[in-house]
């Protein structure tokens, strides 16, 4: 799931004929219509979409943004897709247990999400020398006091557990971030 870069001139408008998943936008703003109300993304701001076939973007200041299209079919070992769908339906859980209403529902959508993630975890493909350098970055020490305690430095973490820790602390666009973007926002 790698994003497509978008520039936009001031007020240029680009319509998107693919089902858009997110728009991240790093500079000025976008205006996104054909949705059920407008949407404005500013600088450093994300937006989700769902089931929408297609959208029309305006920028009035012009914009560079990335935009991640849903796949048509995610392999079935894409850790980072079912890590992605994990995170929206911990979301939309969320947002259901915000309003009062009962979430069995989203709870079983969070449990499929996550038996799915292990599922894509257990089948990708593992390289002969990747434990010797997850066993070398473990018993490093914590540079720079990033380890927080007991816990480990951050290249030790998992991109779940650095995106988790970006939300704690308020970080926009985590969502989106690799690893190493997660890393260098979370020492910022």
């Amino acid at each position: 799931m790698s994003p497509v870069s978008l520039t936009f001139n001031p007020e240029h408008t680009r319509h998107l004929d693919r089902k858009v998943r997110r728009i991240d936008v790093d500079s000025g703003s976008l205006l996104v219509t054909e949705t059920d109300e407008p949407v404005k993304i500013s600088e450093g701001e994300s937006h989700d979409f769902e089931d929408v076939a297609s959208l029309t973007l305006y920028s009035p200041d012009g914009a560079n943004t990335a935009v991640y299209y849903f796949d048509e079919k995610p392999e079935v070992g894409d850790a980072d897709q079912r890590e992605y769908d994990l995170e929206r339906a911990e979301k939309e859980r969320d947002k259901v247990a915000d309003q009062d209403r009962p979430t069995d529902i989203a709870d079983a959508k969070v449990a499929q999400a996550k038996s799915e993630l292990k599922s894509a975890k257990a089948t990708k493909p593992k390289r002969k020398s990747a434990p010797k350098k997850k066993a070398a970055a473990r018993s490093k020490p914590a540079s720079r006091g990033d380890s927080g305690g007991n816990s480990g430095s951050f290249e030790s973490r998992t991109t779940a557990e650095l995106r988790a820790l970006a939300k704690e602390r308020q970080i926009k666009g985590y969502s989106g971030m690799k690893k190493r973007e997660l890393i260098k926002a979370l020492r910022g």
